[in-house]
C-alpha cells in the first residue's frame, strides 16, 4: 500500500514537473534534478494535504513536520541532493 502511494506521488511529480520546467530552462534538466524535485514535491504535498499522516509518530515529530509540507520537502530535497551523484560534465 505504501509503495503504491509513493510510486503514484513520484509519477505525478515527474509528469507535472518534468514537462513544464523543461520548457523554461535553456540547458534542460537531467533525470537527477527531476527526481529530486518530484520526490520532494510529492512528499511535501502528501504530508501537507493529509492531516492524520503524522498521528502514529511521536509528538515531537509532529511539532517539527506537522501542519505544512514545506519542511519535509526541503529536508528531502537536501538529502537527495547530497545522496544522488551528479553526472560528470561533458568536456
Amino acid at each position: 500500500m505504501v509503495t503504491a502511494i509513493g510510486l503514484s506521488l513520484i509519477s505525478v511529480g515527474v509528469n507535472s514537473f518534468g514537462g513544464g520546467i523543461q520548457l523554461l530552462t535553456k540547458d534542460g534538466i537531467g533525470t537527477r534534478e527531476v527526481t529530486i524535485v518530484a520526490v520532494s514535491l510529492g512528499l511535501g504535498y502528501g504530508l501537507g494535504s493529509t492531516a492524520n499522516v503524522l498521528s502514529m509518530l511521536p509528538s515531537w515529530f509532529g511539532y517539527i513536520f506537522g501542519g505544512s509540507g514545506i519542511v519535509p520537502a526541503a529536508i528531502c530535497a537536501i538529502i537527495l541532493n547530497i545522496a544522488l551523484k551528479k553526472e560528470p560534465a561533458d568536456r
